[in-house]
């Protein structure tokens, strides 16, 4: 029983032991994990006012500079101050060559000669061109004068020669050529027509009642003989045979009878006159032919006929023989008509000759104007004032300014050469050098005592916003009292480092010129409720942000660890930004200082 308790209590030593060797391994092994994390230091967000403070280094300048000036082409001897020298009135500058000196007196009094004969050469021309300006007007003028008569008189001829035509014209019209009109000539072939027709009617009347008569006393003599042979066969013949002559006799008497009805028509319509001679020629022509065709026709009837027609006839050929008496002759216009060509073609002929004249005219005028514009435009020419010439007056001129600049040397060379300051000052800027020639711009600037100082200073861009003209800026001038005074901003203009150059005036302050000093202005800014230092704020692509701190628990226990938050920043300066936009409270611990550099989510440990 004892040796079990002792037993058991060994046992629960070494799992004491086992205990505390696990606890002692846990610290350790969380020792040197906490060891390896980085350290950060928090804080929270705090109000606090934005101050601005710009502060820049600037340089005293003159309020104004006096510029050295002497005659170009002088060569420097030698140069009595150097830069920031203070002069006074009367103070020598620099010296020039008085050798060179007088050679340039020489050689320009040498150029006064040579300017002095060209002036007398130009004056001469200028009095010659003005008598050839002269002549050539009198010769341009006399010129147009003769034009003017030559080309009036060409014109006078030209409009003759058509009044000329004209004339010749007009009294051709006024003998006009005979000729026959249209309708005159018409009405005359129709009275001809008329007249051959009515012959050539009365001709064929005649020929076919010449044969219609023919017939009929064909006709009257064969039925004389009929007559006498039928008798004789009356007497000798049979009883039938009789009836049977007794009906052909009836049946020829018959036909006769029809053919003289149609004879005695024939005849009633001849009297109504001869309209239808044409067409009644083929009409009668058939109606002998049936006469002829009916034999029988009683003799009496047939002799009155003949007599009728024989009478017709007899009136036909006295008014054929009136009709050719009274003949109608063909029209001919042959003769006329050549006449009439011959005057047409004149005509023609003198209207191209007038019209021939007219363009003579025309281009007559034409041409005498078209030569008198000429001749004026040359007499115009000829009568302009000659073109202006300077070459006398800039001679003159030249001369004036040569007799000066030798005026100049002299003065120069009576005091020996030496250039003086005109006032007091100081030296700014030495613009020649020694053995070097003068040129036309100034020799030396002078600083102008007389005339406020200035102070000027450089700002950036971003400084600009808080330095406007008119702000009261504080400077420390590097003076024997190093004073400080407050003075304004007068002028602000963009300079070419991209920044702005700010020029105050100092008014009654005074510092040597060219002697620095330091510009500071104060902004006093809003006062903002989320302020953090300024070293807080990281930046990334143009995207600012920081770190917080937050708990959570781990495999150790309670640990912390960083959170990446995006902030936009407001306002800022040197120590201090205030910030928007991030979800952070008031007790929220923002990352100050790391001891190194952290990333999202990272175990961090927190240091007092």
């Amino acid at each position: 029983m004892g040796l079990d308790m002792e037993k058991n209590k060994k046992w629960i030593r070494l799992f004491f032991i086992f205990l505390a060797v696990m606890w002692l391994l846990t610290i350790i092994s969380k020792s040197i994990y906490v060891s390896g994390l980085t350290r950060v230091k928090t804080d929270v967000l705090s109000r606090k006012y934005i101050e601005h403070i710009v502060e820049a280094d600037g340089i005293v300048l003159a309020g104004g500079e006096v510029a050295v000036n002497v005659l170009a082409g002088l060569r420097v001897e030698r140069i009595a101050v150097k830069q920031g020298d203070a002069v006074k009135q009367g103070d020598a500058l620099f010296t020039v060559d008085l050798r060179d000196l007088e050679e340039l007196i020489a050689d320009k009094e040498a150029q006064i000669e040579r300017l002095e004969l060209q002036l007398g050469t130009a004056q001469f021309n200028e009095v010659l061109e003005a008598q050839k300006k002269e002549v050539a007007r009198l010769w341009a003028k006399e010129d147009y004068e003769n034009a003017d008569k030559e080309t009036q008189l060409a014109v006078d001829r030209a409009q003759s020669a058509l009044l000329e035509a004209e004339n010749d014209l007009r009294r051709h019209l006024d003998t006009s050529a005979p000729h026959t009109s249209g309708s005159s000539r018409k009405k005359a072939w129709e009275k001809y027509n008329d007249w051959k027709k009515r012959r050539y009617a009365l001709e064929d009347r005649i020929a076919e009642l010449e044969k219609e008569i023919q017939r009929l006393k064909d006709e009257i003599a064969d039925a004389s003989g009929e007559d006498a042979q039928a008798a004789n066969e009356e007497n000798a013949g049979a009883s039938g045979e009789g009836v049977q002559a007794v009906n052909e006799e009836n049946v020829g008497t018959s036909g006769e009878d029809a053919q003289v009805q149609e004879d005695l028509e024939h005849a009633k319509t001849e009297e109504t006159g001869m309209e239808g001679a044409d067409t009644g020629d083929t009409q009668e022509t058939g109606n002998a032919d049936k006469n002829r065709a009916k034999p029988g026709v009683d003799a009496a009837d047939k002799k009155a006929l003949l007599a009728e027609k024989e009478s017709e006839l007899e009136a036909c050929r006295a008014e054929l023989t009136e009709l050719e008496r009274n003949p109608v002759s063909q029209p001919d216009y042959s003769a006329e008509e050549s006449e009439y060509d011959a005057w047409q073609q004149t005509k023609s002929n003198l209207e191209d000759a007038v019209q021939a004249a007219k363009h003579v005219l025309e281009d007559a005028k034409l041409a005498r104007e078209s030569t008198l514009r000429e001749k004026r435009r040359a007499l115009a020419s000829a009568e302009v004032t000659a073109s202006a010439d300077a070459t006398i007056g800039i001679y003159n001129m030249d001369i004036a300014a040569l007799q000066g600049e030798i005026a100049d040397l002299n003065d120069v060379k009576s005091s020996q050469g030496c250039v003086t300051a005109k006032a007091d000052g100081y030296v700014l800027e030495i613009l020649v050098a020694t053995g070097q020639r003068t040129t036309d711009t100034a020799a030396m600037l002078l600083a102008d005592t007389t005339s406020e100082y200035l102070f000027r200073f450089g700002i950036t861009k971003e400084q600009s916003k808080y330095v406007q003209l008119g702000d009261s800026v504080e400077l420390s001038l590097n003076s024997a009292d190093h004073k400080k005074v407050t003075v304004t901003a007068d002028y602000i203009e963009e300079n070419t480092a991209g920044g702005y150059d700010v020029t105050c005036r100092l008014g009654d302050a005074k510092a040597p010129i060219g002697s620095y000093g330091v510009a500071k202005r104060t902004v006093q800014g809003e006062m903002y409720p989320s302020a953090v230092p300024i070293d807080v704020i990281l930046e990334e692509n143009k995207v600012y942000y920081l770190f917080t701190v937050n708990e959570k628990t781990g495999i150790l226990g309670k640990e912390y660890y960083v959170e990446r938050l995006k902030v936009n920043v407001v306002d800022q300066n040197d120590r201090y930004a205030a910030i928007e936009g991030a979800a952070i409270g008031a007790d929220t611990q923002i990352v100050i200082f790391s001891s190194k550099e952290l990333k999202q989510g990272e175990s961090v440990r927190l240091q007092e």
